[in-house]
């Protein structure tokens, strides 16, 4: 085979995994919008990151390997590895990274609340004496003491 030939299929090659590891990134991007609510305008501003960021993977991966000479297979890779990824692996990554990070936070959260619950008894007591040194001082001021 010859090198030119072999030079295309590995770039051909290298655009297919480059397409399943932009699918990948954006997997992640649902994966934070599900475990957290986002605003709408989050979301927008999230996706044209996430593109801006594709836009230049792409570009340095053309550019370093084929010389910044855009090619119908080159896209044609590209495509073809974000379809292949999100077909066959995407979903499954996607619930299984959810469903893990999500028991994970909620853990973290449970050990949160027992570490400042002790603290929060406190913020509420030293609350309530706020409180009342704040009513005594005002029927202080209101009989004209102070």
């Amino acid at each position: 085979m010859s090198q030119g030939i072999l030079k295309e299929t590995v770039f051909f090659l290298h655009t297919i995994g480059a397409g399943a590891f932009l699918m990948f990134l954006y997997d992640i991007l649902r994966i934070i919008r599900r475990l957290m609510k986002h605003e709408k305008y989050w979301v927008a501003f999230e996706d044209i990151v996430y593109w801006c960021v594709c836009g230049v993977l792409m570009f340095i991966l053309i550019f370093r390997e084929n010389n910044g000479i855009i090619r119908g297979f080159a896209i044609g890779g590209i495509i073809g590895g974000m379809i292949l990824y999100h077909e066959t692996v995407s979903s499954y990554f996607v619930q299984g990274a959810s469903f893990l990070l999500g028991k994970i936070l909620q853990f973290i959260l449970k050990i949160f609340k027992i570490i400042l619950n002790p603290f929060r008894k406190m913020a509420k007591k030293i609350y309530k004496l706020l409180e009342k040194l704040k009513n005594k001082l005002k029927n202080l001021f209101k009989r004209g003491k102070i």
